[in-house]
């Protein structure tokens, strides 16, 4: 019986041995450029990743690598027939191992998403809440109405920058106005 047990033990550790060094180094990480803030439906979303192998060299420059990355999108809660999962294909951009994906989501909702670098394992992001399309927002816009939405980020350092400067000004306006004491000593003879 001790036989057994102890043969067993050894199998199992042997399988263990080998299943993880053939997995030696077949994985990479994907991690995003930055995460989606506002998502509509019906609009078309920019997503850039890059690809490091083992979370640090980047792959997927050349045209002798063969990592072909893709995302899958599926709404929550479906049954995932091919009908409602979707895959977008991935285009090498800018540097060494980063990645772009022109992603629309079809309707709002909450949406699973994943990225794959194949032939490695994919990357499962936390699900993303896809709003409606928004009309009246698209109108204010256009039409010139002011919104935080439609302040970039350069611009807005612009008025960050004269609202300081505007107060530097009053600063100096009112170091330079005389004190009420001041103004006292001057009134006596």
């Amino acid at each position: 019986m001790q036989r057994l047990v102890l043969r067993i033990i050894v199998g199992i550790i042997v399988a263990l041995s080998v299943t993880t060094s053939t997995h030696a180094g077949g994985w990479a990480v994907v991690t995003l450029d930055e995460l989606p803030r506002e998502v509509r439906a019906g609009e078309t979303l920019v997503l850039g990743f890059m690809v490091r192998q083992h979370g640090v060299t980047p792959i997927g420059s050349s045209d002798s690598d063969s990592i072909k990355p893709y995302l899958i999108i599926t709404p929550q809660h479906s049954t995932s027939t091919k009908a409602e999962t979707i895959r977008i294909d991935a285009r090498h951009e800018g540097a060494v191992g980063h990645f772009v994906a022109d992603v629309m989501f079809p309707s709002a909702g909450v949406w699973e998403w994943e990225i794959v670098p194949a032939p490695f394992s994919g990357t499962v992001l936390d699900p993303l809440t896809v709003l409606p399309p928004d009309a009246a927002s698209v109108e204010a816009t256009s039409n010139g109405a002011f919104t935080m939405a439609s302040l970039s980020t350069p611009r807005l350092l612009r008025w960050v920058g004269g609202l300081l400067v505007f107060v530097a000004i009053v600063l100096m306006v009112l170091q330079r106005l005389p004190t009420r004491r001041q103004r006292v000593l001057q009134t006596k003879p």
